[in-house]
């Protein structure tokens, strides 16, 4: 995610030092009591001190639209769509009415696109969650020599997850910062807690402030298949040490050696079948509602996955985002929580997560905080709690249609699976600090690379980049159309016999443009949240869809064939989701000081597409730039 400058972990352990370390160990204090604010009233009154969301003026809106189509239209529908976009934008006309409208519906609301963005990009969206929507990261494969190492490594990423959500609850965590601007810190504090729940046509949320407060708190850890509630504190109200957290974990392991019945699976299939399968599988049993009922209100999950016949850095980033076929991991999931924390005695650790609530960078920071906890802090006292309450098996009750419904879903996650090329990509000859050392955003640098790379391969120019609008109350995204006018000239430069000096100076020209599309994204000022509004505005007042909006160009814009996301991380995290459409790519890249790891999907499906193929041609974008200002650099100074 675009210029999304984040408060390093690091950081994070150095203001809190004096009260919580000692030793390098985090300590937090022992009582796990809520009688303190909600996470919601914090929340709360934080987003009170950002400003809101503005809604841009109509015409710049509609005159950045026809720039930004420019490289992806020719002659002909590039003058037809500019007389759709003259005759909305027209005054007095319809264009001028559901702005109007539009600033009317914001007056009243505390982010006027929240509500319309959750439901139009996940509430409503009927693909599966699985591949489509989750994405998931990997972390530096792990050398357990024992299954008893992964226990007491998964209790301390545990307690590393717990000791930030107290940070989180005490209000002690430093705000998230793009430049000198407070970010919106929401999804922090619903993260916890929180679960999608499936229904016909748009699904629910659930959310902390109605996922337990006052009640004793509790994680879900399923091995096996088998789902066991674990309690975090004693009998007495005491937080449980890493060892106790390990403890308990063995004893889980021990109590499900066999294989159960794959009922998380059900998670993985699309919206609509997950639903009908959710209400079969409540309706069977109230011992099937009540366990449902915990594990979404369950503070996370922690999957303690069977091992794999690989252990490669693509196959453990594909574990986390899938689980593998039916008869490994997939259905040792719940693929409806916000967080997933995966781990297997091979040493694969990562994450997967549902984000209708929030974007990836706030559960990046979490993880990031418990992967840091979880490899530094020292082995502790391996004595047992005499006040443990054991963790509760949450065995299901099943019959013809649930065994039905499994059987559906199994084949629909194969289907997922062997339709998925991933690859966890890894570039080695710079990172972040060439090209800042040369003044250029590092950013807008491997953009253009993507871009090139796309091009190289494609023969043309696409969408698209994410930005974030968390300066504002309550702010999710924007869209960056990276498919610049600028970035066109550039990529044909260096396909072409063109000077190197010209391939340069259009370099710089195309890096400053997406630095100024960036801008415009996360300053509230872009255009495809804005044409959103205009179009759900124009439904809720019971209006025809006007013809901007139903123009080819208009669809094609919107058809993500690189689909890119910076989620940055402090350690070598891969991190990635799958391609946006099924003739493109999904793109996310973390840049390190000295490196690039990206995550490159595709659709084995697609025969124009391949995401070692695109792997390549990135890698190949990136040397071929630095070459070449290298050479320019020379040149100049002849």
């Amino acid at each position: 995610m675009a210029l999304l400058l984040r408060t390093p972990i690091a950081e994070i352990f150095r203001q809190h030092s004096a009260n919580y370390f000692t030793n390098c160990v985090l300590r937090v204090p022992n009582s796990l009591s809520l009688a303190r604010p909600s996470p919601m009233d914090n929340a709360a009154r934080f987003a009170s001190s950002l400003p809101k969301l503005p809604v841009p003026p109509l015409q710049q809106t509609l005159n950045r639209y026809l720039e930004t189509i420019k490289p992806i239209t020719n002659s002909e529908e590039f003058l037809n769509t500019s007389r759709l976009v003259e005759d909305f934008g027209k005054q007095g006309g319809l264009g001028e009415y559901l702005q109007q409208s539009l600033l009317e519906h914001s007056v009243g609301a505390d982010n006027w696109l929240t509500d319309w963005w959750l439901d139009v990009a996940y509430l409503s969206n009927r693909l599966p969650l699985t591949v489509h929507v989750n994405p998931a990261g990997s972390s530096p494969i792990q050398s357990f020599r024992n299954v008893s190492e992964m226990v007491e490594f998964t209790g301390k990423l545990i307690s590393g997850a717990l000791q930030y959500r107290r940070l989180i609850e005490d209000g002690s965590l430093p705000a998230d910062k793009q430049g000198s601007s407070d970010l919106c810190m929401d999804t922090y504090y619903k993260i916890y807690g929180a679960c999608r729940v499936p229904r016909p046509g748009t699904d629910s949320l659930i959310l902390q402030s109605d996922a337990g407060s006052g009640k004793r708190p509790y994680i879900v850890v399923v091995h096996n298949n088998h789902y066991f509630q674990m309690f975090i504190d004693d009998i007495h109200g005491n937080r449980l040490e890493d060892p106790s957290l390990s403890h308990q974990l063995e004893s889980i392991i021990n109590q499900s050696q066999s294989r159960g019945p794959s009922i998380g699976i059900l998670s993985s299939n699309t919206r609509d079948a997950w639903s009908s399968a959710y209400s079969n599988l409540i309706n069977a049993s109230p011992t099937n509602s009540y366990n449902v009922d915990v594990i979404q209100r369950s503070l996370f999950l922690v999957c303690i996955d069977q091992p794999l016949d690989e252990t490669t850095a693509s196959t453990a980033l594909a574990q986390m985002i899938h689980g593998g076929l039916s008869h490994n991991n997939g259905s040792n999931r719940w693929y409806d929580k916000p967080i997933q924390l995966i781990v297997n005695a091979q040493g694969h650790v990562g994450m997967n997560l549902e984000h209708s609530i929030g974007e990836a960078p706030p559960f990046c920071n979490l993880y990031d905080f418990a992967y840091q906890y979880a490899t530094t802090a020292p082995s502790g006292d391996t004595k047992g709690n005499s006040s443990l309450t054991p963790s509760v098996r949450l065995d299901f009750v099943t019959n013809n249609q649930i065994d039905n419904d499994i059987a559906d879903a199994s084949e629909h996650l194969d289907g997922l699976v062997n339709e998925l090329d991933v690859i966890a990509h890894r570039f080695p000859d710079y990172g972040r600090e060439f090209p800042k050392s040369e003044g250029f955003s590092p950013d807008a640098w491997i953009q253009q690379a993507f871009q090139l790379a796309y091009y190289r391969r494609h023969g043309r120019l696409t969408a698209t980049e994410t930005g974030s609008t968390r300066r504002f109350k309550l702010g999710r995204t924007d869209t960056i159309r990276s498919a610049s006018e600028s970035a066109l000239a550039f990529a044909e430069s260096m396909v072409d016999a063109v000077p190197v000096r010209e391939k340069l100076r259009r370099l710089r020209a195309a890096v400053a443009g997406h630095v100024e599309l960036t801008r415009w994204a996360t300053a509230g000022q872009g255009v495809d949240r804005h044409l959103l509004g205009l179009r759900k505005i124009a439904s809720e007042l019971g209006r025809p869809l006007p013809d901007v909006f139903t123009d080819s160009v208009y669809a094609r814009s919107l058809s993500f064939g690189l689909s890119t996301s910076q989620v940055p991380s402090r350690f070598e995290l891969f991190f990635g989701f799958g391609p946006a459409v099924p003739n493109g790519y999904g793109v996310c890249y973390n840049p390190q000081p000295n490196s690039i790891l990206s995550v490159i999907s595709s659709n084995r499906s697609c025969s124009t597409t391949g995401s070692a193929a695109m792997g390549d041609t990135i890698s190949q974008s990136l040397v071929d730039m630095k070459d070449m200002l290298i050479s320019a650099n020379s040149k100049s100074r002849l």
